[in-house]
């Protein structure tokens, strides 16, 4: 027989709907700082809840980050909403750069043709995981991730990536 979970642990057993939060977002990026994704000050992360994108600073140690310290643009109106009350912090010199990534009408055409793709590798940029909920994306990041370092550890040792039968000859 399973005991009776109380009333008020039973709401924080939920799976697959929290709401983001600044707290949890900056909760994930220490958790990735701690995988080693995102070292010293590199590396940033952005999510929409209900209209707004929360997304980290540039130039700022990923796991001393604070809720406060990110930037908050209102999706509806097309408008920054909050910036960290601390001034010396910035919006990363890459922004513009992602938009661009992001808009370009081969990178839209590829994912039009490719519609069940979530992520997108841009050189000299790194991996754009992207999915219906923050959770979802953070296990398909995880997954690629891991994916990533298998095949690294593969090559590192003259192991071949795919069985050439499967691949054809142009493949490593």
């Amino acid at each position: 027989m399973d005991p009776e979970i109380p009333a008020s642990e039973s709401n924080s057993c939920q799976i697959d709907n929290a709401i983001m939060t600044p707290e949890l977002f900056v909760s994930l990026m220490n958790q990735f700082y701690h995988k080693g994704w995102m070292v010293g000050s590199s590396g940033g992360m952005a999510v929409e809840q209900d209209n707004l994108i929360y997304y980290s600073p540039s130039s700022v140690q990923k796991e001393r980050l604070r809720g406060c310290d990110l930037f908050v643009f209102d999706n509806e109106k097309l408008e920054l909403v909050r910036r960290p009350p601390n001034g010396k912090i910035k919006e990363s010199a890459c922004t513009p750069l992602f938009n661009h990534i992001l808009n370009t009408p081969d990178l839209i055409d590829t994912l039009l043709e490719h519609k069940g793709a979530p992520a997108v590798l841009v050189r000299n940029h790194g991996l754009f995981v992207w999915g219906p909920t923050w959770e979802k994306t953070k296990i398909m990041t995880e997954c690629l991730e891991y994916l990533f370092e298998l095949s690294c550890e593969l090559i590192k040792h003259g192991i071949p990536l795919c069985d050439e039968h499967l691949c054809g000859d142009d493949v490593q």
